[in-house]
């Protein structure tokens, strides 16, 4: 059976008569390639809530103007199996309703929240030695699964010459996230009736979270058939997104 790549983002906001947000997000398959056609379902199980949706030809989905609480994403499509994938954002804008504060009159929340799972892989290898395994330019071997069940490090064994091995392809997946990016911001009416100023206050990964964008994928052995996985930085974090920003802006129109 084929795979596809599927999103599941939970999201709950407070003040909901205040706040309108929009879900959206993108399907693939196991080769990140876009996936037309798929249909995508949205629910929230605590109202009964179901909105349903069919991907364009850049495998993209939307569902606009959606209350604020807790969604599900189901995704389906006839001979492909359900798996893990997310490319999806929650977008809100809330306008705070203290009208009788002159300090927080007229200023807005709005912001993005994204989250998507890590992209599927197949861990290799290296021999320290340097053997040649299926004598095959074509015809890579794979690791072997020992016990599947066991830690990652202790999984698998080097092919031994001559063997293909049976690990499958992408049964581990890189680092996912889910990011937060805010602004609050006002509009201000200046002296004349033409022009007006909006003061900006933004952040980008708002609550500093570490967001690792890569791992080691490769394995290391002393040679075919060998036991003992000796590289410690396997499945170790490579690379990460960038911490917080903040930033100030001050904008005119006219």
């Amino acid at each position: 059976m084929q795979r596809f790549a599927w999103g599941l983002l939970a999201a709950a906001l407070s003040y909901a008569q205040n706040i309108s947000a929009g879900l959206s997000g993108t399907v693939v398959d196991s080769t990140d390639a876009a996936m037309p056609g798929v249909t995508v379902q949205v629910s929230a199980a605590r109202t009964g809530f179901k909105r349903e949706t069919v991907t364009n030809q850049s495998g993209f989905f939307a569902f606009p103007d959606l209350t604020s609480g807790s969604y599900t994403i189901h995704v389906e499509r006839a001979g492909f199996k359900k798996y893990e994938q997310s490319d999806i954002a929650l977008n809100y804008n809330w306008t705070m309703p203290f009208k009788r504060n002159a300090l927080v009159k007229g200023w807005q929340v709005s912001g993005i929240t994204r989250g998507q799972s890590g992209a599927p892989f197949t861990p290799g290898y290296t021999l320290i030695n340097g053997a040649d395994i299926t004598g095959s330019g074509s015809q890579a071997a794979r690791l072997v699964v020992v016990d599947p069940t066991a830690p990652p490090d202790t999984r698998f064994r080097a092919p031994a010459r001559g063997e293909f091995g049976n690990l499958g392809n992408n049964t581990f997946r890189g680092p996912g996230f889910l990011n937060h990016d805010i602004s609050l911001y006002r509009n201000f009416r200046l002296n004349t009736e033409r022009m007006t100023a909006q003061l900006r206050f933004e952040t980008y990964n708002t609550f500093n979270h570490t967001q690792h964008s890569a791992v080691s994928q490769s394995t290391r052995w002393d040679g075919a058939g060998a036991t003992a996985q000796t590289d410690p930085l396997f499945l170790e974090p490579t690379a990460a997104r960038p911490p917080r920003r903040i930033q100030l802006a001050v904008r005119f129109n006219w």
